[in-house]
């Protein structure tokens, strides 16, 4: 978006269209097409410059409709592509846009290359409208359509773990080797190694051919549980209690439960309660009988962690501390529905924040954030990560799908989070951030931390 000559601009790279808004009557004055979608756009003076991309076909294309178009800034047809698969559609709570701009920024950054080859780069969609956040339908027929496609040598992708299970199949069958999948945000344990849920097949059953092809940025579920349980010991905590409405919860709980048995803190009880309950009186009452010097609640706002959270808070008092996992944020969700009860309440983070970041991470958010309104989400950070890695190994490989693959499991360059080294499984060195709920407020888009600060970050 640009702003000049009277008119606010706004580029569309799906339509590849230039539109010119008139402020004066809040309308669309035109669309000027344009011949590649557009990169970027300002006004210097009286005339507006746009950057725009080539749109060549690439041989074996079987992307269609989910796809957006090809955004490549050399002559010809790029050597390579990477896609990306995130829920597009999902509204301006789910940060797949700005995730996708981070990873365009990444390549036009490299100059659309790795090594000595040409990368274009297309963002794809799984989120149909049937579903909340993504479609798992839909991302199954994108992993097939990734692996039909020749070009493709690399996914940046999924947002979600849920996608990731029905993705990550026809990819790691794709031809020419398994297709290297590599997702910035997707955190359910058992998508690389058996976790606490234990679901039946997982995660041999992802990798038909025997070969992990996946890789993630962000710690698992349980390194969330093992960092609370070691923030709570930090924290002075002798007693814990813990509350969750199953599920998700049960994800966070049980190796928060280990670890803090093995860190010599004595659980004193765990609790199941009904997200769907009038009130949880008898709840606190039976937590406060425990007496307990910490209480985690390992539940979604939309389980009504919040509600027991004020319940808690009204009932201990505020010398108990209060610890949760990401499904708490975002923060300022936390305290519409917790109230003055949410401050205080310490809440781990998967990754680093973006302050946190080593200089060249930090070199990455200021020009990357010099180019849009409002703060860099960590998603785009680490969706940036992910693109920046999918090119280091690229660069390293011999072009194959298999060499790409090979090449991840190799020490990366020092990049926006630093040297990643990916094992065997597809982890990495497991890193999470705590913060402190302070002040209402801020960005109400799932997994924003604004209106909390920073308390330490650790590697459980």
């Amino acid at each position: 978006m640009a702003v000049g000559s009277g008119s606010i601009w706004v580029t569309n790279p799906e339509r590849r269209q230039l539109i010119r808004i008139d402020p004066r009557r809040n309308a669309v004055g035109e669309r000027i097409g344009l011949r590649g979608p557009p990169l970027g756009v300002t006004v210097a003076g009286k005339l507006v410059w746009v950057t725009v991309g080539a749109q060549a076909p690439a041989a074996g294309d079987a992307l269609g409709a989910s796809c957006g178009q090809l955004v490549y800034g050399g002559t010809g047809r790029p050597d390579a592509i990477i896609v990306s698969d995130l829920p597009m559609g999902a509204g301006p709570r789910i940060p797949a846009r700005q995730m996708s701009d981070a990873i365009a920024y990444v390549l036009r950054a490299h100059g659309y290359r790795a090594g000595s080859r040409t990368i274009g780069y297309r963002a794809c969609d799984d989120w149909s409208g049937a579903t909340a956040v993504f479609d798992p339908k839909r991302c199954h027929s994108n992993g097939e359509a990734y692996a039909r496609t020749k070009s493709v040598v690399a996914v940046v992708g999924p947002y979600n773990s849920g996608c990731a299970l029905t993705l990550l199949p026809p990819t790691n069958s794709a031809p020419g080797g398994p297709l290297p999948v590599i997702s910035p945000t997707a955190s359910e344990t058992d998508l690389t190694r058996k976790g606490p849920t234990a679901l039946s097949g997982l995660p041999g059953s992802l990798y038909p051919t025997g070969r992990h092809s996946f890789a993630r940025l962000y710690p698992t579920d349980d390194d969330q549980g093992a960092a609370l349980a070691l923030e709570a010991k930090l924290l002075g905590g002798r007693r814990v209690d813990v509350l969750t409405a199953g599920g998700y919860g049960q994800t966070i709980s049980r190796p928060f439960e280990r670890a803090a048995t093995r860190l010599g803190l004595h659980v004193a009880q765990s609790y199941v309660f009904d997200p769907k309950a009038h009130g949880y009186a008898r709840l606190v009452r039976n937590v406060a009988r425990d007496r307990p010097d910490a209480v985690l609640v390992a539940a979604l706002l939309d389980e009504s962690a919040g509600v027991v959270i004020r319940a808690l808070r009204q009932q201990l008092g505020p010398a108990v501390p209060l610890l949760g996992p990401d499904g708490l944020l975002s923060v300022s969700e936390l305290f519409a529905r917790s109230g003055t009860a949410a401050r205080g309440v310490r809440i781990s983070v998967p990754g680093l924040d973006a302050g946190h970041l080593g200089p060249a991470g930090r070199a990455f958010v200021r020009a990357f954030g010099a180019t849009r309104q409002g703060p860099v989400d960590q998603a785009a950070v680490y969706a940036a990560a992910a693109a920046e890695l999918a090119l280091d190994a690229i660069a390293r490989s011999d072009g194959t799908r298999a060499g790409v693959l090979a090449a991840l499991r190799r020490p990366s360059a020092n990049g926006i989070l630093g040297v990643l080294r990916i094992d065997a499984a597809g982890d990495v060195k497991p890193v999470v951030t705590i913060v402190r709920a302070s002040v209402p407020g801020g960005s109400d888009a799932i997994g924003s931390t604004q209106g909390a600060v920073w308390e330490r970050t650790l590697s459980p």
